[in-house]
């Protein structure tokens, strides 16, 4: 069995990862970042489904 929270934390680094290098489609950020920040909020959750990790919105 997986471990859930695991693979979310995994998922979040990868997300991360992607903000830093400006592989999200937006300009690479100057200083601190986090995931959350990403230039297009719109396509996190296809982002999130390409992980297997589902998203609750109810």
């Amino acid at each position: 069995m997986a471990d859930k929270s695991r693979d979310g934390t995994r998922c979040r680094g990868l997300l991360g990862l992607r903000r830093v290098l400006a592989e999200d489609g937006g300009a690479a950020p100057v200083g601190v970042t986090l995931p959350e920040l990403t230039p297009h909020p719109e396509d996190v959750v296809a982002a999130l489904a390409e992980h297997d990790v589902t998203v609750d919105l109810s």
